[in-house]
């Protein structure tokens, strides 16, 4: 995380992200069990650091991994490509987001077609399959708003507040959009496992 901050938007705010992830209490509760939640994130932001410094297959074979570790890593895969979208245009290849995105998936997809309980579930809603004995599916739309206090605490919600009014305000400034790639991998994602 610090490393990926850094290099998009500075010294000083990577350390603020490294340090408010590390006394988030979503993050110390995960930290202390044996879940792929950690694993995910590593690799997810280690894909996303080397697609950052121009190594796009090192990158792919982390998402790779990221993959093999939790499904979730479809977010670090959307982030990249934002990150691709947010390239100069002279830099920006189409090849670099085949390459690290066709690794990624060529490195994990084995695992969801043999061995994956979840593909079963994506090909089903893909097929318009009614899901209502699955109670993940029965939530509402705003069933993590409501489990935000307790994921990320009331102080990482007003934090989220600021750090949302701070990259608008750099952006107004520097007009750099490099400032705004939280907001579009966070925004998203939410309306994605929200709906």
């Amino acid at each position: 995380l610090f490393a990926v901050n850094r290099k998009l938007l500075g010294v000083v705010p990577a350390l603020w992200a490294a340090f408010l992830l590390a006394v988030m209490p979503g993050s110390m509760f995960f930290d202390v069990w044996i879940k792929q939640e950690s694993l995910v994130t590593i690799f997810g932001l280690c894909s996303m650091y080397l697609f950052l410094t121009r190594r796009e297959g090192l990158g792919g074979l982390f998402l790779a991994l990221a993959f093999l570790s939790k499904a979730l890593a479809v977010f670090y895969a959307a982030a990249i490509c934002v990150l691709w979208l947010l390239r100069d245009r002279s830099i920006r290849k189409i090849k670099d987001l085949a390459v690290a995105l066709a690794l990624g998936v060529l490195g994990s997809a084995w695992w969801y077609v043999l061995f994956g309980n979840s593909i079963k579930v994506i090909l089903g809603f893909m097929a318009g399959m009614d899901f209502t004995e699955m109670s993940s599916w029965n939530n509402p739309w705003y069933y993590f708003l409501e489990k935000m206090p307790a994921d990320v605490g009331w102080v990482g919600i007003g934090l989220c507040g600021a750090g949302v009014a701070a990259a608008y305000m750099l952006y107004r400034g520097r007009r750099d959009v490099f400032v705004l790639w939280p907001l579009a991998f966070l925004v998203p994602a939410y309306f994605i496992v929200s709906a």
